[in-house]
């Protein structure tokens, strides 16, 4: 096989939550470009669907709350019977919490909030996925999002739920690997530096609020590459961590920061 023809995702079925925006629209276009059928899931149904309908190929909408166990699993069953198998499963869903709060001020209903999408949500995108691709018996690859901040502390004062949650996704992918390995499955993540989305509220990406353009300007500073990263920027990881490519890559979470970590 050429070495392009390993990153191909023709007759695959791929499943991304968290799909309606930013870096989770980003793997939905990018798996979809590669050439895989792609079951787009979000809280928000409205955006599943804008960008179900926006992709080239075969692609399909379902509104998800991740953090629902019974959802998840409903979920799992629609990508496998309106796309008839399931291949790749992105646990991307995520939120960034009250950002306000400052820990100890920080409450447990915020705490809990975060923890159970973007941790608890993961882990249950995962064991739904696994459930079906083991069933199936011919493997598979499950993607977790996580963050530079599942390495390393944050930089401004935090409510510490989500870093906490993110560093227990990095070591959910290590754990899980050598569970699914016998079943020819790989997991693995991507730890996103900086990127403008709406998660946090959008900080990011309000340029014209001088908050906002204070921070930008600290994160360019201390970034390597001086710049906050686009979600275009992730395209070609999550293709290559999904794609044949990458069958014998399992455990390792995948950073994509400009250099932030390399400092």
């Amino acid at each position: 096989m050429a070495v392009l023809d390993l990153f191909k995702l023709d007759g695959k079925a791929a499943l991304v939550t968290g799909a309606g925006s930013g870096i989770g629209r980003a793997y939905a276009q990018a798996l979809s470009e590669a050439g895989a059928a792609v079951a787009c899931a979000d809280i928000d149904a409205s955006s599943a669907e804008e960008v179900a309908s926006s992709l080239n190929g075969k692609a399909l909408a379902i509104e998800t709350d991740v953090s629902d166990e019974n959802q998840v699993h409903r979920m799992v069953e629609q990508t496998l019977s309106e796309l008839g198998r399931l291949d790749i499963a992105f646990a991307n869903a995520g939120i960034g919490g009250d950002i306000e709060q400052v820990f100890p001020e920080a409450t447990l209903e915020n705490w809990q909030k975060v923890i159970d999408i973007n941790l608890t949500g993961v882990w249950l995108t995962a064991r739904e996925a696994a459930r079906a691709m083991i069933e199936r018996g011919e493997g598979g690859k499950i993607i977790a999002t996580a963050s530079i901040y599942g390495f390393v502390g944050g930089f401004a004062p935090s409510p510490g739920a989500y870093n906490s949650a993110k560093g227990g996704v990095v070591n959910l992918v290590r754990d899980l690997a050598p569970t699914l390995a016998p079943h020819r499955i790989n997991i693995s993540g991507i730890a996103p530096g900086f990127f403008r989305t709406n998660i946090g509220g959008g900080l990011l990406m309000d340029l014209e609020n001088e908050i906002s353009r204070q921070f930008v300007e600290e994160i360019e500073r201390r970034t390597p590459m001086g710049k906050i990263g686009d979600v275009e920027d992730l395209k070609g990881t999550a293709v290559y961590l999904a794609s044949d490519a990458a069958n014998y890559l399992t455990g390792h979470t995948v950073v994509v920061d400009g250099g932030w970590l390399a400092w």
